[in-house]
């Protein structure tokens, strides 16, 4: 009612002044188009438009005001006049385009892609109902197509539009919309009666009145042709009832066919039937229609056109029966009474290539109870099948019935065919015979006998390449013939000590010391050429108490031979010891940082060497020195294993990165770069272990020990989390007042020699409550400083205080009878105050487990004393 009140007041405003002008009612009964100036139509066409009201619309509002079918005729031809006079020349027709019915877009859409499950699909334990995605897929499908020649079987009604063509020794065309009535206008032949009739009637209708205006369209010699087509086409309503997804009444095209109702309607529903769908008009049934017809074979023949007023009914199913397993399109299908289990495997696609077809068990449900049934091959068409069927189709066999292998020490190992009598011989010939190092004195046949385990079969392969011995082979035979380097202890001579590339080589026969040197890549400059041993197994001897036997003797310098070396001859399982030399030393340094004049690192002269001459040879003290606070932080040997391992691990992911960045995209470059990584790696610890590292690595262990630095000057934060160094407490000033005393510390390798600012604050922290740092206070006492801080907490476990001293030592709280002697403070002073252990109280079952317990105990030891 809104949108027709709407309609009526746009209406008004359009015709409003032309009503006016002619002193006519408003309610339109008695006005004559034919009056009406072409600009008055075109006003009322502009107003329309800009009301967004479609000419249809007018219509309708114009026929409630009063307007006459006529007068509404002459209004549409004379709105079709205006258009072609301001889109065309005159005596010419629209252009192609406006002649054509309105298509909505659409994107290519395969109806069968539904039908083709994916491999997840596939996969699915869960089937589907086969082509229920057809009617429920979001892509737009089963849109009847408009823009076709016109059918000549449809049957006109109102609200379609129609060309007629007059073309010859005349030329006109008329586009006219058949009016509710029933009825189309031409000028000077009046109405003509189109409805409920089919397109040939209706151009024998037209021709015949319009040779009232064109003489010519009829007799023995017409010079005059009439041609019809179909414009816009009317909607009409079609109901689909059912089992349907969403059941109701919906507006079409007239073209519309019982698929495009259907797909409307979202297709049948879980129950509803693909295969007898029923098309009711006029009380009776036209069509019955078979989706898997459609999809099966294409038959088209019962998708016929709808028409206003039909009645779509979906029934529910007839039979189901499942598919699964190997076939194609595994799914649920619906099945007619005289269709056999043939007829459903076609309807799937028929079996994949693993497929065991010689028979099938279908799982069917009885009257009382579920029974099997087992079909063969042949009797497939036979078998009728009943609702509610499961068939799940059975792959064949994984295994192999004439395949057997041959691997080990042959050039084609793989599989091989098994041929009728086939031998061990022939198989070896087959793979193109052994390699050089195949083990000649055994190979072995492993069988699969037929209760599934396994036999093993000895055969000597020298016999049977010499044509003495050979043995038929079964099925699934796998023959072995071993290497030599598989059966026998792989044999190395290993070198270690002072060489470049110590490590296990090859044995070689008739090699020497001096050899094997120069393939480890020479001696090291420390290395001593005076001392150098071998140590042998001892295989032939009767005395345990050796565990090897050990030669001893020179080589030269530069490898050269030697007569001693060069007469022993090594042999397999030898290990060369290379020994350094006593003479050579290596640099001892020490880093001085903080408040000294020239600080940095130094190297030590002597094993002597103290904190004096240190800090003599760094420049002294600054005058910002502050002596009290300096620290020796020394490092352990963890502190040293733990800087290697950071440091390789940070040079193999540089390297990593080299090497992806470089074969990237390579096939089976994983493999080549995991190999290339391994002996980068195993060089690079080598280096570290023999002290020989690159600059890089030198760098990074460098920059490693600077990052951990051991505590900032002012704060003892991270103290307890020193576990690679240690920090030794150590009086600078009496070093430095007294050299070669007790205060003045021998230097080691690695030692770091810290000497703060003079430092002005004094930390508390702990139990306290208010933690900070405050103003050091000369003549302060500990309580003072805790005072400044809140004074203790009920937590806090006052006789285990502790003082951290800037350099590295601490004193703790002395506990005198009821007296406490706290530590003396200094700058840079940390205060610590421990947190008492907390202790759980026991509740009121635990209490009077613990008296009955000791009760009991009493109880025992009066009875035991009596």
């Amino acid at each position: 009612m809104k949108l027709l009140k709407y309609c009526l007041i746009v209406f008004s405003i359009s015709f409003g002044n032309l009503v006016n002008a002619q002193g006519l009612d408003s309610d339109l009964k008695s006005i004559e188009i034919d009056q009406l100036s072409d600009g008055q139509i075109q006003q009322f066409l502009d107003k329309a438009k800009e009301s967004g009201m479609t000419l249809d619309q007018l219509e309708i509002v114009a026929k409630q005001r009063g307007m006459s079918s006529i007068q509404l005729s002459k209004l549409r031809s004379r709105i079709q006049e205006i258009q072609l006079k301001t889109s065309t020349p005159a005596n010419q027709i629209e252009h192609s385009g406006d002649r054509l019915r309105d298509q909505p877009r659409e994107k290519d859409y395969n109806a069968f892609e539904s039908l083709n499950p994916s491999n997840s699909t596939r996969k699915s334990k869960k089937l589907k109902l086969f082509a229920s995605d057809i009617f429920t897929s979001v892509k737009p499908s089963f849109e009847p197509l408009l823009n076709i020649p016109t059918p000549v079987d449809y049957v006109l009604g109102p609200g379609d539009e129609i060309i007629i063509d007059v073309f010859g020794a005349s030329e006109v065309t008329y586009q006219q919309i058949i009016s509710p009535d029933g009825n189309i206008l031409i000028e000077g032949v009046g109405p003509i009666p189109l409805a409920n009739i089919d397109i040939e009637m209706a151009k024998n209708r037209i021709l015949n009145r319009l040779s009232i205006i064109f003489s010519g369209l009829k007799g023995r010699n017409p010079n005059t042709f009439l041609q019809l087509s179909l414009g816009k086409v009317r909607s009409i309503k079609v109901n689909v009832v059912g089992n349907v997804s969403q059941p109701g009444t919906y507006t079409l095209s007239s073209l519309s066919t019982l698929f495009n109702a259907l797909y409307n309607a979202g297709g049948p529903s879980a129950n509803g039937s693909m295969r007898e769908i029923e098309l009711h008009r006029e009380n009776s049934i036209v069509a019955t229609l078979d989706v898997y017809k459609y999809l099966f074979e294409g038959k088209s023949d019962q998708n016929i056109q709808l028409r206003d007023g039909d009645i779509v009914i979906v029934k529910p199913y007839l039979n189901r029966a499942k598919l699964a397993g190997s076939i194609k399109n595994p799914a649920i299908y619906e099945i007619r009474n005289d269709e056999t289990l043939a007829d459903l495997i076609r309807m799937a696609g028929g079996f994949d290539e693993l497929a065991f077809k010689d028979y099938l068990t279908i799982d069917r449900v009885g009257d009382v109870e579920k029974k099997l049934a087992t079909i063969k091959q042949e009797d497939y068409q036979k078998e009728a099948l009943h609702n509610g069927d499961s068939i799940f189709v059975s792959p064949i066999l994984s295994t192999y019935s004439n395949r057997i292998k041959i691997e080990g020490a042959i050039n084609r190992p793989g599989y091989y065919e098994l041929t009728s009598q086939l031998t061990l011989a022939g198989l070896i010939a087959k793979s193109q015979g052994l390699r050089e190092d195949a083990y000649l004195k055994r190979g072995n046949i492993v069988r699969l006998n037929q209760n599934l385990t396994l036999q093993n079969i000895s055969f000597d392969v020298q016999l049977v390449m010499d044509g003495e011995q050979d043995i038929v082979l079964s099925p699934e035979d796998l023959v072995i013939i071993p290497s030599i380097f598989d059966v026998e202890e792989k044999k190395v001579i290993t070198i270690s000590g002072q060489v470049r590339k110590p490590g296990e080589f090859p044995f070689i026969d008739n090699m020497t010391v001096e050899d094997l040197i120069g393939l480890s890549g020479g001696l090291l400059e420390d290395a001593s050429t005076t001392k150098i041993e071998v140590a042998r197994r001892l295989s032939d001897t009767q005395d345990l108490s050796k565990s090897s036997q050990v030669f001893t003797f020179k080589i030269n310098k530069d490898l050269s031979i030697n007569e001693e070396a060069s007469h022993f001859i090594l042999k397999p399982f030898d290990l060369v010891l290379v020994k350094s030399t006593p003479y050579v030393r290596k640099h001892k340094i020490i880093r001085i940082e903080g408040e000294v004049n020239f600080p940095g690192l130094y190297t030590l002269e002597t094993h002597e060497d103290r904190l004096s001459d240190a800090i003599k040879r760094a420049g002294g003290l600054t005058d910002y020195g502050y002596p009290e606070g300096a620290i020796l932080i020394r490092k352990t040997e963890y502190f040293q294993s733990k800087v290697e391992e950071r440091a390789i691990k940070a040079l193999v992911e540089k390297r990593r990165k080299e090497l992806e960045s470089r074969y990237a995209g390579q096939e089976d470059s994983y493999q080549f770069i995991q190999q290339q990584l391994a002996d980068y790696e195993k060089e690079v610890t080598e280096n570290i272990k023999k002290g020989k590292t690159t600059s890089e690595l030198e760098a990074r262990i460098f920059r490693t020990q600077q990052l951990r630095m051991l505590f900032s000057r002012d704060s003892i934060s991270g103290f307890n989390e020193i576990i690679e160094q240690e920090a030794i407490g150590i009086e600078l000033n009496d070093a430095l007042n007294k050299p070669g005393s007790e205060f003045d510390l021998i230097l080691r390798d690695g030692d770091l020699i810290s000497v703060p600012k003079k430092l002005e604050t004094v930390r508390v922290q702990g139990e306290v409550l208010y933690p900070n740092t405050v103003r050091y206070s000369k003549g302060s006492g500990f309580k003072s400083y805790i005072s400044s801080s809140g004074g203790f907490s009920s937590n806090a476990k006052i006789g285990k205080s502790y003082v951290v001293y800037a350099n590295g030592s601490a004193k703790r709280t002395k506990n005198i009878l009821f007296f406490r002697k706290f530590p003396p403070i200094k700058p840079g002073a940390d205060i610590v105050v421990p947190k008492k252990q907390i202790r759980r109280k026991l509740n009121v079952q635990e209490v009077l487990g613990v008296t009955s317990s000791l009760a009991t105990i009493a109880l025992i030891i009066d009875r035991l004393s009596n």
